[in-house]
Order: C-alpha cells, then structure tokens, then sequence
C-alpha cells in the first residue's frame, strides 16, 4: 500500500481469518471508463475450491497512489495496482480476485506471516492468473499483434499444412519484421519479469492471460513464439564472437531474457509434475532456488528466501519458515545452518561452492556477516554459541605455493626497476598473457583487474569480528622432501615446463613481470596503505593477497567456487599434518564467481590431488564465502581496468 496512514485502520476494513485454509477475495464491481473503482471483501476457503482469478503484478513505486473504494471506504493503493483494476473490471459484471496488497492485513505480520506461506497454493488454486504488465504502449501493441500472427500461422500449418503455415521466423529477414522483433524485446525487458514474486506466480499457474492495457495474449502463444525462437536459431546459444545478422542477434537477446527463463522453467515444472504427481512443488533445496533466483528483484530483502517456499522441499521450510519479525541476516543463517546439514550432494566437496553461490547472489557481504553474527550473540546467544559449535568439512585441492610476493602495494612497487625471479614456463606464459602487447594470443578480448579487495583479509581481520578462533587443521600430504606431493602433481599439469625443459636463457620477462605490479597498483589504488600484496602461485595465478602471507605459503581452491584461502603449514608441527587458515586471497584478474583461476585464457576448476581436508564452523564457512560489495567486472568486455 502506497500510504497507510490516509487509509482506515486495517481492524475496521479486515475482519480475522478463521483458519489456515481461509483467504480474502476482492470482488471488483462492475464500472467503465473514468468511473470510481468499487470493490468489496469477503472471505472463501480453499478446501471448498472457491472460483476466483489471481492477480500477478508489480507493486510499482509507493511515492504514487490513489483512491478507491472497498466496502465503502476510501483506500488508497499505488498506481499500477489502481490502473490495473481499472483495465481488468468487467463492464456489466463482477470479478473475483485474489489479490496480495489487498487481500492480506499487510499490517498484521502474524496474518502475513501465513497468507505468505500459503502463496503458491493460492495461486496453484485461481482458475486463472492474469500477468499485469502494466498499460500498454505503441511497443507493446506491435509485439502482441506480432503473439496473434505466430498464432495464426500455428493453426493454419496444423488444418492446411507446412505450405500454409509457415513460421513468421521461416521468411526472409525484412527491417520491418526486425522493428517487431525489437518491440518483443522491449515487452520482455518490462521491469515485471524482474521482480522475485512473479516467479512462483507464474510456474505454479494453471492457465495464464497475460494482459498489456487492454491488449492481452495466453502464456500459450509466448510458448509458441519462444518454441519457434529456438528452433530457428538451434538451442544452443550464438557465439557473441560470430558475426550474425541483425534479426538472429535480436532473436538471441530475446531467447536470454528472464521470460525465455520462466517459459522453458515452467513447461519443466509441468513435466515434472506429469512424471510424478506425488511430487509435488516438494523438489528442490531453498538454499540452491535462492542461489538460481537470486539476481531477482523484491523489495524486502527477506523475500529472496520466503518469495520461495512454494518450490522449495518440506524439510526447508520447516527450518526456515515465514517470520517477518526476524532479521535478513537471522533468516540466512538458519538456512545456511540448515543446508550444510541436509542437503549438500556430496556435501564436504561442494558446501562452499553452494554456500558462496548463495552468499554472491543475495548480495551477503563480509560485513553482512559480522553483522548477523553480532545480533545473533545479542539476541540469541545460545544459538549462535549451537551454531558457531556445528562443523562442516569442506574438501579443497590445493594449487600450489607462493612462489613470489612483492612488497606492500602502494608504496610506487611500479616504479622500482623490477627484475623477475626464476619463474617456471607456465608463469612466464601466463605472464605474457596478461600483457596485451604481446599478440601470438589468439584471445585478446578486454581483460579487467578485480575490484573485489574486500575479499582480501588476514586471520587477524577475522578474528577482531568473531568469537570462535578462525582456525582450520587441515590434514595436508607430508613431504618427504624439499620437493613435496604438491609440486610434483602441478608439475604434470600439460603447461608446466620441468626441469628437463629449461626456459631460454635469452627470454627476458622483466617488461611482463613489472606490467602486472603496474596493473596491481591501480587495482588497490585508493586502499589503505601496505594492505595488499602482489603474489604470484607456482601453476600460474597471480593474485592479490594480504600483507601477512609469506613464500611457501599454500593456495587452497574449493571446486565451483572462486573462494581462495591461504594455508600455512605450522613449521612446530614435526609430522608436518597441521596447518591454519591464516587469510583470503583474490585472483587479479576479474573472474567467474564458479571459478577462481584464469591461466592463460582458460578457467581451471580445480579438484584433484593432493586434497585438504578444512573443518569450518558457521561463521567461518559464512566469512570465506562473503560476497564483494563491487560489481563483478568479468561480465563485461569493455572497462577503465582492463588489463
């Protein structure tokens, strides 16, 4: 609701729900044109199958409202909510809806508490869901009429045959079909598939209308279109390196938008459904829907995990139920607390990965987490002592040693004469990659220093937030030799060079080792002072580190994720098995959230020996795993910090 205050108070216009099973309907009165808008409540069960049309829309902005009337009073409600009834009203008859802003006491957070948790029934209960896209426009009349064509042209191919009933994508590529085209593209970008609630809305529908000002087509017709999309241009996606003419380019846009997503996500759900009616929507962890929807848009934080209970399996949302009373950071800690628990597959190789996909989507950042760790020992001290208490062990391979580390940055490292120490083959080829004056590399796309250097910290950074000591034993491979297990399987890697292949004593790389402490520079410009270093890993990465990591030091990588953790080995430890996780450290080239490493072009997933074995408690797993608070430049081609 736009302003609650102008409105009457929630005890005299909602009388109480009697049970779980009962729910409002607005029944919208009959009216045209500029007429007042009228409606009325009452209340329905759904054991009894009541006949009504649920509403899926976008609240739209709260600066904005306007008047109405329910049961004879004045209610005032946001403008795209009011030119939707407006729209949707029968001219001679009354209409059924469910409808969420005004259907459910928003006032009353034990009644929103249930009414949230009972959403996608209702709207796997409405005989119809109306998609309100909001009013129309000279677009999107181009592109409904466009909807209406494919239309036509499927029912003549299915009564006179092929001939007769030819795809419009089958006829040669004219400017004015690419205009109709563009003005699909414009209907898809509508800022309603954006938003996280329409999800469930629209994969859990039994039939659907979607409806632009008074234009409207069937989520059949959508399914038809991207049906044919996808046939034209094959199903897999279109290289962005091959040129492609104007139409197929539009087309390929079209077929990444969140509709295409939701389309091919909704015929999946009604195949699973089809196999396997006992299912249910009881089929997915809420941790990994959180993690798929996360880019969504809502505007309570809290409802990227409740806006998804409806999918989500029974054991979830009975550990992480609808409770508005309780903190975004409270709400993914007793989720994180419960996935680690139940639902990894193969839970100590991926629980990092699943747990810093979920923390990258939802935005969760270091501080984010030494918030919520904070409340919970204010607020629920017991619990988070049970939480910090539970362990997860995390699997993690290890890529090698620090072979280099510079001095402090900051501090013009740039502009001393740098000579290059003794590097292997492949970190003189990585070296020469990262340097775009070099040209015998086929790939020269743009390349970007990360911005993400709140992700780079020591122990002792961690330690001043958290209670329990962030401390990891992982059991490491004992060395017999100066030569350890670790070197001797990075050696084997394809581009490593051996000591039976020695580098040419004539290839000078000093021009290529001080361009990366050049490029280093201005990745922290504007950090603290001698925060950062620059370090360099004997397979090839080349990283930002802190400035307590020394030579030797060992690089831990966690499968499906970017996460890398600096072990070090305790020297007093004569069996050589006992080590600690002494920080975080970044690649410097921007990259994938699912990858840390880029060599030579290519991302390196690494999981193969020798592996290390990393107890986490709660808040440790949570503060390895924290999201930046930068964007993440590897999505681009083009930006001031490329390489």
């Amino acid at each position: 609701m736009a302003e609650t205050t102008k409105n009457p108070s929630s005890v005299s216009l909602y009388s109480p729900l009697a049970s779980e099973n009962e729910i409002r309907l607005l029944c919208l009165l009959s009216g045209v044109g500029e007429d007042p808008i009228e409606c009325t409540l009452q209340h329905a069960n759904l054991e009894h199958n009541p006949n009504y049309e649920a509403l899926s829309y976008v609240w739209g902005s709260p600066t904005s409202s306007e008047s109405i009337e329910i049961s004879g009073k004045e209610y005032f409600i946001r403008e795209n909510l009011s030119s939707a009834l407006q729209h949707l009203r029968h001219p001679q008859n009354a209409r059924l809806f469910w409808i969420d802003a005004l259907c459910i006491n928003q006032e009353d957070v034990s009644e929103r508490n249930d009414q949230v948790h009972q959403m996608g029934r209702i709207y796997r209960s409405a005989v119809k869901v109306i998609v309100w896209l909001g009013p129309s426009d000279s677009s999107t009349v181009e592109a409904m009429r466009y909807f209406l064509k494919t239309r036509n042209r499927a029912k003549m191919r299915k009564s006179f045959g092929e001939s007769l009933g030819k795809s419009p994508l089958s006829e040669r590529p004219t400017a004015n079909q690419n205009g109709q085209l563009q003005h699909i593209t414009s209907l898809c970008l509508r800022e309603y598939w954006s938003r996280l609630w329409i999800i469930q809305e629209v994969i859990l529908a039994r039939e659907i209308l979607v409806q632009c000002g008074r234009d409207t087509c069937s989520w059949n017709d959508l399914t038809m279109f991207f049906q044919q999309v996808n046939e034209h241009l094959g199903m897999s996606w279109v290289p962005w390196e091959i040129a492609i003419s104007e139409r197929e380019r539009i087309l390929d846009e079209i077929r990444g938008t969140t509709l295409a997503r939701l389309i091919r996500e909704r015929e999946e759900f009604k195949t699973k459904i089809t196999k396997n009616p006992a299912l249910g929507t009881d089929f997915r962890p809420l941790l990994d829907l959180c993690a798929t929807y996360g880019d969504a848009i809502c505007h309570d934080k809290r409802d990227k995990i409740f806006g998804l209970h409806s999918f989500a399996r029974r054991c979830c949302i009975d550990a992480v139920p609808v409770d508005y009373s309780l903190s975004f950071a409270r709400v993914a800690c007793l989720l994180i607390q419960h996935h680690t628990q139940e639902h990894s597959v193969h839970k100590e190789v991926q629980i990092v990965a699943d747990v810093h996909l979920f923390h990258h989507k939802l935005r969760i950042t270091f501080t984010d987490c030494q918030q919520a760790i904070s409340d919970l020992h204010q607020s629920s001290p017991d619990w988070a002592v049970s939480l910090e208490g539970r362990g997860s062990n995390a699997i993690g391979s290890i890529r090698g040693r620090i072979s280099y580390t510079s001095p402090p940055l900051n501090q013009g490292v740039s502009q001393r004469r740098l000579e290059a120490p003794n590097l292997s083959g492949a970190l003189i080829e990585q070296l020469k990659f990262l340097n775009p004056n070099h040209t015998e590399w086929y790939d020269r796309r743009p390349r970007q220093c990360t911005r993400q250097l709140d992700l780079i910290y020591s122990i002792t950074d961690c330690l001043q937030h958290v209670t329990h000591p962030l401390i990891a034993r992982p059991q490491l491979p004992t060395p017999n030799k100066r030569k350890s297990k670790v070197a001797k399987v990075l050696h084997k890697l394809p581009f490593m060079r051996t000591s039976k292949s020695p580098i040419d004593p004539t290839e000078s790389i000093d021009t290529d080792f001080s361009y990366i402490h050049v490029k280093a520079e201005e990745a922290v410009y504007g950090a603290p002072a001698e925060s950062f270093r620059l370090a360099i890993e004997e397979a090839g990465l080349v990283m930002l580190v802190p400035k307590c990591v020394k030579i030797d030091d060992l690089i831990c990588q966690f499968q499906g994720s970017n996460t890398l953790v600096i072990i070090r080995e305790d020297r007093n430890d004569s069996s050589r098995t006992r080590s600690y996780i002494i920080g975080r450290a970044v690649n410097l080239l921007a990259c994938s959230p699912t990858a840390a490493s880029d060599i030579c072009g290519q991302d390196q997933d690494y999981l193969k020996p020798p592996y290390v074995n990393v107890p986490l408690d709660g808040p440790t797993l949570q503060k390895l795993t924290c999201a930046s608070t930068t964007p993440d430049p590897w999505m681009a081609h083009t930006g001031n910090n490329s390489l």
